[in-house]
């Protein structure tokens, strides 16, 4: 009975991933174009008071991880509406906070959660976070799906922080720095498609100078 429990497919967990992505997904789908249309007016409105702005802004990011909040669009907004660094100060605050709330919500949930998963779908979730938790929530923070995904299951599997602050932090940054520089900069439609490819390269160098500085130090870089 034993070996067949462990083999049995994690099914419990895999709905509670689908469970997740509907609940973040399924928003956009239903009022995408009216939340844009929204955020774009609420920019518009308080474009002129720099203060209202960052608070706005801020705002939107720091809800991101409850609210359907199109990030890509209010951080690209932060650099066109607040400059360069003050947008990228706004931004990097506001998703920053976004990610603490997600993990303080994933890990408040996680014991009700773990009473739902058997065992081998909990040794499952320590076993991948354990291995990749930390480099995939710096990896995915541009993309804005995966990253509020990421943040609850780091709360659930209750992944150290220690050892995630430092590259989240700078994931935040740079894809805050990149989103900030092209909304400063750069104009027309093409301007926020433009900083999430940005961000996403920005991303990923982040992940491998992270990963390379932790396999190489001990001399084991397998």
């Amino acid at each position: 009975m034993e070996p067949n429990a462990r083999q049995a497919p994690p099914w419990r967990l895999i709905l509670l991933t689908a469970g997740l992505f509907a609940a973040i997904i399924i928003p956009f789908l239903l009022f995408g174009d009216d939340i844009e249309r929204w955020t774009e007016g609420v920019v518009a409105d308080v474009a002129d008071h720099p203060a209202a702005t960052a608070a706005v802004l801020g705002g939107l990011l720091a809800g991101d991880i409850i609210l359907p909040t199109p990030s890509s669009l209010v951080s690209t907004a932060c650099g066109r509406c607040l400059g360069f660094l003050r947008g990228t100060l706004v931004s990097f605050a506001g998703m920053t906070i976004s990610a603490v709330v997600g993990y303080a919500l994933g890990f408040w949930a996680s014991g009700f959660t773990a009473r739902r998963l058997r065992e081998h779908e909990r040794q499952l979730l320590q076993r991948l976070h354990s291995r990749w938790g930390v480099w995939m929530l710096a990896a995915v923070r541009p993309v804005p799906v995966l990253a509020e995904t990421a943040v609850l299951f780091a709360g659930l599997a209750r992944l150290p922080w220690k050892g995630a602050v430092l590259p989240v932090l700078a994931a935040n940054l740079g894809v805050s720095a990149v989103y900030a520089a092209i909304g400063a900069l750069a104009h027309g439609s093409h301007a926020t498609l433009a900083a999430f490819a940005g961000a996403a390269l920005l991303s990923g160098l982040v992940l491998l100078l992270f990963r390379r500085g932790v396999t190489h130090p001990g001399g084991n870089g397998a």
